[in-house]
């Protein structure tokens, strides 16, 4: 694993990973998950995820928020998680990367889309839309400190999605029953009315419902399906408690004590099935004081013509016109031994966005410079707090959103359960 995950480091930047944008990153999971169920796509399967590219009558693909590499690795050397090593006796698992931003929105538009993030535009929590004419929080697609109004009510797409559709419409077209299982507070969330699309939505409570009622789909099927399922926990824990935590490794065997008992050990298998299993990103512990905030620096601000967005561990800076180079100057002098700093145009024209045959999203999306941090630094901007008071107020342990192997390196995990 050590040696795949040396092939995706940086040359010059050994500490940071690259995306393996066709050759090994969770933006191949949506192509893979068409070969297992027999449909055509004309893109080949990497290498490197061959292994868990068998065909099977009925697909579960799980995606465990925060559930990154480094975190496994430290729950199975440090705790006793029997389940989940009860699981991973009969699997493949290969270590793979995350997009960039290495974030859960980026990451979720990128599964259900079949697109990279150049061409879906979506790279961070919070971002400025100018053609809304705001900064909206990118989960529920709605203004900062403006819950209750939701983009999506007012002409706003993503054309890119509108043009292709979400890949659950693929799948029904190809006669493949789509299902996506998600917990009921974001079922209906302005991501998922994007990105569910063509799925039969269903909403839980608890991973042991969402489980019972995946195995009692799969058993009732007359035609293939595909089944998406979505489980937040591991995430939510790693960013109050931190991902190398007991309590971030316990989360993570009760989710594969239930996969186990209620799932494996009792699925009435008349046909074959395959669970893969992978995430959106991975943690990265930061000191919270060295989160810093751009407001503290006032020539800095005195550059920007809008708050700083993204992810505190990758900022988009928008610049005002004609001072580009002064802020890369100044970036370079008074950030440069914690950041990387680019270009956002020399990030898309290198492909850390991903590639795209087609249109690229609205490049002012992108801002004009990303911080990249090479240490355990983040940027953040307290001005947001003035729309949405409670931003000022997290204190987050776990954060990702860098390029770091932490936050970067997540597992592929597969399996296939043969016929009875």
């Amino acid at each position: 694993m050590d040696e795949i995950i040396d092939g995706f480091r940086i040359k010059g930047h050994e500490n940071l990973i690259r995306p393996a944008f066709g050759s090994g990153s969770i933006a191949d999971i949506p192509n893979l998950l068409k070969t297992n169920l027999g449909i055509a796509t004309g893109k080949p399967v990497p290498d490197l995820l061959k292994g868990s590219s068998a065909k099977v009558d009925h697909m579960v693909f799980l995606l465990l928020d925060g559930f990154g590499h480094s975190t496994v690795e430290y729950a199975l050397n440090n705790y006793r998680v029997p389940n989940l090593r009860k699981f991973l006796e009969n699997c493949d698992y290969t270590p793979i990367t995350s997009v960039f931003p290495s974030t859960t929105s980026t990451s979720t538009m990128t599964y259900h889309t079949d697109l990279h993030p150049v061409e879906h535009g979506v790279i961070g929590y919070n971002a400025y839309l100018s053609e809304m004419g705001a900064i909206c929080n990118m989960i529920r697609l709605t203004p900062l400190g403006r819950n209750d109004y939701s983009i999506l009510d007012h002409g706003w797409s993503i054309k890119a999605v509108e043009d292709r559709g979400t890949i659950y419409k693929e799948f029904a077209r190809n006669l493949v029953d789509p299902y996506m299982y998600l917990p009921n507070g974001i079922k209906e969330s302005g991501m998922t009315r994007i990105t569910g699309k063509g799925a039969e939505i269903m909403g839980y409570v608890s991973v042991s419902q969402m489980i019972t009622a995946l195995r009692r789909n799969i058993e009732k099927s007359v035609r293939k399906s595909i089944h998406f399922c979505y489980i937040p926990t591991i995430d939510t824990i790693s960013h109050e408690k931190g991902p190398f935590t007991e309590e971030t490794a316990m989360e993570i065997d009760a989710i594969f004590q239930l996969l186990n008992d209620q799932f494996l050990d009792v699925l009435n298998r008349e046909s074959e099935v395959g669970i893969a299993i992978s995430s959106d990103h991975g943690h990265i512990v930061i000191p919270w004081e060295a989160i810093r905030d751009v407001q503290e620096d006032h020539y800095l601000t005195s550059l920007l013509r809008t708050p700083v967005l993204g992810e505190f561990r990758a900022p988009v800076l928008r610049i005002k016109p004609g001072r580009l180079e002064e802020a890369m100057q100044y970036l370079e002098t008074e950030y440069g031994n914690d950041y990387l700093i680019k270009r956002s145009s020399e990030l898309i024209d290198e492909g850390f966005f991903g590639f795209s045959e087609n249109e690229i999203a609205d490049s002012d999306r992108f801002g004009d410079i990303v911080l990249i941090p090479l240490k355990e630094v983040g940027l953040k901007d307290s001005s947001l707090g003035f729309l949405e008071p409670k931003l000022n107020h997290f204190k987050l342990v776990g954060m990702h959103g860098g390029l770091s192997c932490d936050e970067m390196i997540v597992p592929l995990i597969f399996r296939k359960i043969e016929k009875n």
